[in-house]
């Protein structure tokens, strides 16, 4: 679904899709916040949200997606620090975080 000038903000019910391995929604117009329903994505390997208008904190509960090797979130407007909790993603390869406000 990335680069298609989708708005709004991200779909809570995305958390049902539990056997979900890749989730794309870079360079859209997407606004709001990470719902804390999506710590049901446990199959995530790989989650692209760049170059949106994303904001808040992450939530520590994406802890639970232990498969994911590709985290992209920059350019967007998250802020605060990267949860401790995100110890948990051992098989992380890639974390793109830039151009954000994040602190810490």
């Amino acid at each position: 679904m990335s680069y298609n000038s989708l708005t709004g903000t991200l779909p809570r019910e995305f958390g049902r899709l539990k056997n979900l391995n890749v989730l794309a929604l870079n360079d859209n117009k997407l606004e709001g916040t990470v719902p804390r329903e999506w710590s049901n994505l446990t199959s995530l390997s790989s989650l692209k949200m760049s170059l949106n208008s994303l904001s808040g904190t992450l939530p520590p509960e994406l802890k639970y997606a232990t498969k994911l090797q590709y985290l992209e979130l920059s350019a967007n407007n998250f802020s605060g620090t990267l949860p401790g909790e995100y110890d948990t993603l051992t098989q992380l390869l890639q974390l793109y975080v830039n151009k954000n406000r994040f602190e810490g």
